[in-house]
């Protein structure tokens, strides 16, 4: 389900050859999509990056 604000899917795969790929070895794995979807949410709405909701990580 996309939600107002979320990148779509057909954006998303012109999106992706940009993001680093993990290469397992270093940090914690998170979904770019999911981070992205955050970001874009902050950016637009002003939300200190506390008050995003659950659906975007920790």
């Amino acid at each position: 389900m996309t939600v107002r604000g979320d990148v779509t899917d057909e954006a998303w795969d012109r999106l992706r050859p940009f993001l680093a790929m993990s290469n397992g070895r270093c940090g914690r794995s998170r979904d770019h999509h999911q981070v992205v979807d955050g970001i874009l949410c902050r950016v637009g709405t002003g939300v200190q990056w506390r008050d995003l909701t659950k659906r975007f990580g920790p």
